[in-house]
């Protein structure tokens, strides 16, 4: 393969993947559930909505269909792996959003509760407010 045809194809996955990330960050925000509960090993296919968002996408965008289709199984990005490190990434991303707001708000609180989940291990949520400068309430 000929340099400029590798880079072609670096390029169009890494488009099918920004796709891929932008049009399925609406579910993130809307809190419907990433992955399925169960991983085929012969197909490599889970049935979650990740899985179901990637192959319903691809009718509508040619890169990602032909990403699909010629992409080695290591460079699809479906496996349950990767789902759980898009969702740890989209979550660090979310949460440096949030403190930077928090850090340029004219006000701001914090506030923890912590309490035992069933399995007796302790857990603590951190709920922060901040008033921006168009005093909006976040």
């Amino acid at each position: 393969m000929g340099s400029k045809r590798g880079t072609l194809l670096i390029h169009e996955e890494s488009n099918a993947t920004k796709t891929l990330l932008l049009r399925h960050r609406c579910s993130w925000q809307r809190n419907i559930p990433f992955i399925g509960h169960r991983w085929d090993t012969i197909t490599k296919r889970e049935d979650g909505n990740f899985d179901y968002f990637v192959h319903w996408l691809a009718k509508e965008k040619p890169i990602l269909k032909a990403h699909l289709e010629n992409a080695t199984y290591t460079a699809k990005y479906l496996s349950p792996d990767i789902q759980n490190e898009l969702i740890e990434l989209a979550g660090e991303e979310v949460l440096s959003s949030i403190l930077s707001n928090a850090r340029n708000a004219k006000w701001f609180s914090i506030m923890a509760d912590e309490c035992a989940d069933v399995s007796n291990i302790e857990q603590m949520a951190i709920c922060i407010r901040y008033v921006n400068e168009d005093n909006d309430v976040n």
